[in-house]
């Protein structure tokens, strides 16, 4: 995982960077993720998440439809608070 931080404090790490690179945006106690990946890659996303104790997503945000970007989009929706 990578993870750098920009000069106004918000932290971006990449926590999939297969065939779907997916990220996580934090600044003021909420969290971003971008994209969801395919459904072989649910089970990582999801420990990535956990190892950075995130449990509750303030945004889930899909930069195209493409299935390597959306596959596992609604399982990730309750953490979001949509659907």
């Amino acid at each position: 995982m990578v993870t750098w931080t920009t000069k106004n404090g918000v932290e971006i790490s990449q926590i999939l960077a297969r065939r779907c690179n997916c990220y996580v945006v934090r600044h003021r106690g909420r969290f971003l993720l971008v994209d969801t990946s395919r459904r072989t890659e649910r089970e990582n996303l999801t420990q990535a998440l956990d190892s950075l104790g995130i449990t509750r997503l303030s945004l889930l945000v899909l930069t195209h439809c493409h299935f390597d970007h959306t596959e596992t989009a609604a399982s990730f929706c309750p953490a979001a608070g949509c659907g």
